[in-house]
């Protein structure tokens, strides 16, 4: 909770300090003693609001079930009547900076309080969303067990990469509201091309309304194409969401009737780097390091989406953690091509969980 000046709250008896007005060092001291408590407990306990004075001289307001203390009031401010010296952090407000500074103390606290209860019910909905799609996995797999014509087999998949999805999106979420997990367990083997695949698969339908092609394709390091070479590499799990965010991401600010190319390049079935290339809808003018700023929008985005500006912020984070270069490159052809780079840095193998 963040307070902006000294309180003492009914449901805890204990000196908070505010961000403005700090409580003088005399009260830490002094406050466990009978003489405060039994002025604040009596103070906390009567329905009668107001401007008090404690057992030292400071002033006191009672306001709800808050009593804002310690306060040096410049119409009640006598320094004869208070017994500790004036510190240099303390300030001497008047009456009416009290009351804005309270009211706007107590207009915070109301909008965390609302924060906590919305991010609660948010967080419960994605619990219960979770469970859902967890059941929706379980009959997935049961269904794959039974003897399915190809046919069968390729509905039931597309079903399996929705369900993926909403996984991915959920996973998302959970990241923009605790980095810290972006960085939870271990490297473990992948194929990036099988991974960006899955999205690849998911996306095209959304891109195939706005008349987009999403393609893909494996380089060596000669950029010769090949096509039955792996692309292995080693990270955390959070890494599983960089083709759902870059390819939303280009999916949602493409050039209609353009198409999006993911290039995969190794060296050995070692993945080296991968390029996703798109047509902007709209010229981009901006630096490259403020399109990974949190809450960024570029300047001249005329798209129709109304994306928040986390998406490329939450890739860097997570590029970061895993190892992987990634910088944005701005091309002016016969038409500007937008480019977002990754490089895959080697890493120490010793504590690699092989792939299952």
């Amino acid at each position: 909770m963040i307070d902006i000046i000294s309180k003492i709250s009914k449901n805890e008896l204990k000196l908070v300090d505010g961000s403005l007005n700090k409580v003088n060092t005399f009260c830490l001291k002094k406050f466990e003693e009978k003489n405060c408590q039994n002025f604040y407990s009596d103070l906390l306990a009567q329905n009668e609001e107001g401007i008090f004075t404690c057992p030292y001289g400071f002033s006191c307001i009672k306001k709800g079930d808050n009593v804002y203390n310690c306060l040096l009031i410049k119409e009640y401010y006598n320094l004869r009547k208070i017994k500790p010296k004036k510190e240099k952090n303390q300030k001497v407000f008047t009456l009416d900076e009290i009351n804005s500074l309270i009211e706007l103390n107590e207009e915070i606290e109301s909008n965390i309080l609302e924060c906590e209860f919305e991010m609660k019910n948010t967080n419960d909905f994605l619990h219960d969303i979770t469970k859902a799609n967890s059941l929706i996995v379980t009959k997935i797999d049961s269904i794959n067990k039974q003897n399915l014509s190809n046919k069968e087999k390729s509905k039931v998949e597309s079903i399996n990469h929705l369900s993926d999805f909403i996984t991915k999106r959920i996973d998302l979420y959970r990241y923009i509201n605790n980095p810290e997990l972006i960085k939870s367990g271990r490297f473990r083997e992948r194929d990036a091309y099988k991974l960006w695949d899955i999205y690849r698969f998911i996306f095209n339908e959304l891109a195939s309304k706005n008349k987009l092609q999403i393609t893909m394709q494996k380089f060596d390091l000669d950029e010769q194409e090949i096509s039955s070479s792996k692309t292995t590499f080693y990270a955390k799990d959070s890494v599983t969401i960089l083709p759902f965010l870059l390819i939303d991401n280009a999916v949602k600010y493409s050039k209609e009737q353009s198409e999006i190319n993911i290039k995969f390049y190794q060296n050995n079935n070692m993945l080296k780097r991968i390029e996703i290339v798109s047509e902007p809808s709209y010229k981009i003018e901006d630096a490259a390091n403020q399109l990974f700023e949190r809450g960024y929008r570029s300047k001249n985005n005329t798209s129709k989406s109304s994306g928040s500006g986390l998406g490329l912020h939450i890739v860097k984070l997570i590029c970061e953690h895993n190892n992987i270069d990634i910088n944005i490159c701005v091309k002016n052809v016969v038409s500007q091509l937008f480019s977002v780079v990754m490089d895959f840095k080697q890493i120490d193998c010793k504590n690699i969980i092989p792939k299952e």
